[in-house]
C-alpha cells in the first residue's frame, strides 16, 4: 500500500530538495526494502499538484511535451532510438514529420517569442519557473504568463475545460 508519510518519516528518502519540489509517496509493503516513488517528475506535474495550474492546462502541457519529445527524434541531434514510439513504429519518417508539424503549429499559436521560450523551457526542457531567469519576465509574472500560454495551447489542442 502506498501512503504519504509524515515529515518525520521522510528523512530516509532522498534529499530535502527532492521532497520540496516533488510529491513523494512511500511504499512500505515490500519485505525487502522500503521504496519511495516520485509522482511529480516534471515542473507541470508539480504545479498541478500545488494547484498552480488546472487539469486542462496540465493536459495541454502533456500534449505539447509528447509532440516535442517524439517529434524531436527525427532531428539530427537525437542519437538514441525510442522503442516506445507512437504509431508508425521505429523509424517511420511520416509520423515524425506529423508530430513535428503539430509541435510547430502549437508553438506558433503562442503570442510572442518570450512566451514561446517560457513554455519551451518549462514544458519541454523541464525547468522550474524559479530557474528561468534569462527571459525578460518578472519573477512574479512568470506563473501568470505560463497559465495564459497553457490556456492558449489547450484551446489550440481543443482540450475541453474540466
Amino acid at each position: 500500500m502506498t501512503t504519504q508519510q509524515p515529515e518525520s518519516r521522510t528523512r530516509d528518502y532522498g534529499t530535502a530538495e527532492l521532497r520540496q519540489h516533488h510529491l513523494v509517496t512511500y511504499d512500505e509493503t515490500s519485505e525487502v526494502k522500503k521504496r519511495a516513488r516520485v509522482l511529480t517528475s516534471a515542473p507541470c506535474d508539480y504545479y498541478l499538484h500545488r494547484r498552480n495550474i488546472t487539469q486542462q492546462q496540465w493536459e495541454a502541457s502533456e500534449k505539447l511535451f509528447f509532440f516535442w519529445y517524439h517529434g524531436a527524434e527525427r532531428s539530427n541531434y537525437v542519437t538514441v532510438r525510442n522503442p516506445h514510439e507512437p504509431s508508425g513504429g521505429k523509424g517511420d519518417p511520416d509520423s515524425k514529420i506529423i508530430l513535428e508539424q503539430k509541435y510547430n503549429a502549437a508553438i506558433k499559436a503562442l503570442p510572442n517569442a518570450v512566451i514561446r521560450l517560457l513554455v519551451i523551457n518549462v514544458v519541454c526542457h523541464g525547468e522550474y519557473l524559479a530557474t528561468v531567469n534569462h527571459l525578460a519576465i518578472g519573477k512574479n509574472a512568470r506563473m501568470e504568463k505560463l497559465r495564459d500560454a497553457l490556456d492558449i495551447l489547450a484551446k489550440h489542442f481543443g482540450i475541453p475545460a474540466s
